[in-house]
């Protein structure tokens, strides 16, 4: 099983970087910890924290956090309503690759949601309505 302490402790180093890139650069541990399969009760419990970097004043930041958003709803769905919102925050952002970044989430989650919504409707009693 995933370590708690192990997460907590990367997370924990990361809000102690005084660099950007090396707070950035220990994120992407954090996140490469949390997108493991084992990992998948610890989101739940990290993810609120984690969503509060898109607030962080380094780009590098940002930028990872769209693709860590776009990478956990690929494999946690439950992720998806909280990650939209906050990838509309970050296509406002400033830094152009900050934006892309979250415009490809997006697009992603979109068609996951969409997928979602297709299997709902065709497994409905009510399918003969709609198809």
């Amino acid at each position: 099983a995933m370590s708690r302490a192990a997460v907590a402790e990367r997370l924990q180093a990361a809000r102690q970087q005084r660099s950007t890139e090396a707070r950035a650069a220990t994120l992407l541990e954090v996140y490469a910890l949390l997108l493991q399969p084992a990992a998948g009760a610890l989101m739940g419990e990290f993810y609120p924290e984690l969503l509060q970097m898109a607030k962080d004043p380094g780009a590098p930041v940002r930028r990872s956090l769209a693709r860590f958003l776009d990478s956990a709803c690929r494999r946690f769905s439950d992720c998806i309503p909280q990650s939209t919102s906050t990838l509309a925050h970050l296509l406002a952002d400033d830094t152009p690759d900050v934006a892309k970044g979250a415009i490809a989430a997006l697009r992603n989650i979109w068609c996951i949601a969409l997928n979602y919504m297709y299997v709902a409707l065709w497994t409905s009693p009510c399918r003969k309505t709609f198809f």
